[in-house]
């Protein structure tokens, strides 16, 4: 006897592959379904155990043998048809009711991973799904039809758009902020040698001098095409630059003419600053986090006199008890610190309520 165990959700497969046995062999083959109880590893999809019985003839047990194992191989692949729940305890499991889409700015990958581990950890019976671009891509899918349950985007431009669309079910409040910076590859600080007094001294002074040399000839900066929030931050910051008495529109200029490239979101920035492809780019101080980025940057922080204020919205887009749970808790206190652990700061008091 042939016994194998699968995780099973269409006893009928067995049928008919003992019936396609039995059209190719005459030898008596017969099979045996034993329901068993759902194991700690697997409590979503209960075991059936099946063996397929032959007498001992060789021929038997080389179809059997081989097409029990490709039984096993399908019956696992259709274990998800699988309910946990009962239609007689009236407490079927629905699973489309606890899953839940959140579409995120691309600036919260880390972040927001992170979060929703924890938060699946406390609400077992909730499953997230991740959605990560740039917020007015973000916002243009959910425009053309993409279905989503809670939006979390890098600026209240986007949020404010689909508001006016009447897409939001709840308010949108501010749950957390972030500042832009210039990440600025090594092999261009190694190239340009930077003095390490100048790398030590005020904020100023070292801003200054590297806005001089990333103005220079040659130079290649990246930065977010202007319908990103990010392309608008950096915008905001350069107007701010032109217009400072300490830095002047000359430095502006310069920088501003040596950005080769636009991208569809900061990642992308931070990833072309960080395989050599652009010697500085335009970008989010969080951006710098992931591993595979810090190793090759240096973050140039933007002076307070010329810099702007990143403030992130979240709203809900359907009624789903999980959508709201799911936004209470990104305001929760453990919310907030796993935030926090990624760089990211508070949320603007001013802006925790509705806009």
């Amino acid at each position: 006897m042939i016994r194998l165990t699968a995780l099973c959700g269409k006893p009928k497969i067995f049928r008919l592959c003992m019936n396609r046995i039995d059209q190719n062999d005459e030898t008596p083959v017969g099979l045996i379904l034993e329901p068993r109880s759902a194991t700690p590893f697997s409590q979503r999809m209960p075991k059936i155990q099946f063996s397929i019985l032959a007498r001992r003839d060789p021929r038997a047990i080389a179809i059997a043998l081989p097409l029990g194992i490709v039984i096993a191989m399908l019956l696992a692949c259709q274990a998800p048809a699988f309910s946990s729940g009962t239609q007689s305890d009236g407490k079927a499991s629905d699973r489309t009711n606890l899953e839940i889409t959140v579409f995120a700015a691309a600036s919260l990958t880390e972040a927001f991973n992170d979060l929703t581990e924890s938060y699946e950890r406390e609400y077992p019976e909730h499953s997230v799904r991740l959605n990560f671009d740039g917020s007015q891509r973000l916002r243009t899918q959910l425009e053309h039809g993409a279905q989503a349950d809670v939006f979390a985007s890098a600026d209240w431009v986007q949020m404010n758009e689909l508001a006016k669309g009447g897409m939001l079910t709840g308010k949108a409040v501010n749950f957390s902020s972030n500042q832009p910076a210039i990440l600025v590859s090594n092999n261009f600080v190694k190239s340009i040698e930077v003095d390490q007094a100048i790398q030590g001294s005020s904020t100023y002074l070292y801003f200054h001098s590297i806005v001089e040399l990333l103005g220079r000839s040659g130079v290649r900066i990246v930065a977010a095409s202007h319908e990103v929030p990010a392309g608008r931050y950096s915008q905001a910051i350069l107007d701010n630059l032109e217009a400072s008495a300490d830095y002047g529109p000359r430095l502006a200029h310069d920088f501003a003419a040596n950005i080769v490239s636009r991208e569809t979101n900061v990642r992308s920035v931070a990833q072309k600053v960080a395989l050599g492809e652009a010697d500085a780019g335009l970008t989010y101080r969080t951006d710098s986090r992931p591993l595979y980025v810090s190793q090759r940057v240096k973050v140039v922080t933007i002076p307070d006199s010329i810099n702007v204020s990143v403030d992130y919205p979240v709203a809900a887009l359907t009624d789903t008890e999980p959508a709201t749970i799911f936004i209470e808790y990104l305001l929760s206190a453990k919310g907030q610190e796993t935030l926090r652990e990624h760089g990211f700061g508070p949320p603007d008091a001013a802006q925790v309520n509705d806009r």
